[in-house]
């Protein structure tokens, strides 16, 4: 798994929820991670499940926070790789602010 770190993924996690951003660290025995530039999709649609997200980035419609510089968390369930097109999707998402 360290062939992720440097990379843009997605993490899943229980309770941080779901982010995209630059990996940072990875520790899957600990369930820890850390993410760089890193922004939460609070919510998503046109996509069933953060494997959508991965390929196409999130649709119309979506939720997506702005960008942290750095964040970790402790509670890991899946980290997926991601598209260039969903990347620049993600990236340039509007902020989303209730």
């Amino acid at each position: 798994m360290n062939a992720l770190i440097g990379q843009y993924v997605i993490i899943r996690d229980n309770l941080e929820g779901v982010r995209a951003g630059t990996l940072e660290s990875l520790d899957l025995a600990a369930g820890t991670w850390a993410l760089r530039d890193s922004r939460m999709i609070h919510f998503w649609a046109k996509s069933a499940a953060t494997s959508g997200i991965a390929v196409h980035g999130p649709g119309p419609g979506s939720r997506v926070c702005p960008v942290v510089a750095v964040v970790a968390g402790r509670d890991l369930v899946s980290v997926l790789t991601v598209t260039p097109e969903a990347r620049a999707t993600i990236e340039e998402y509007p902020e989303w602010r209730p």
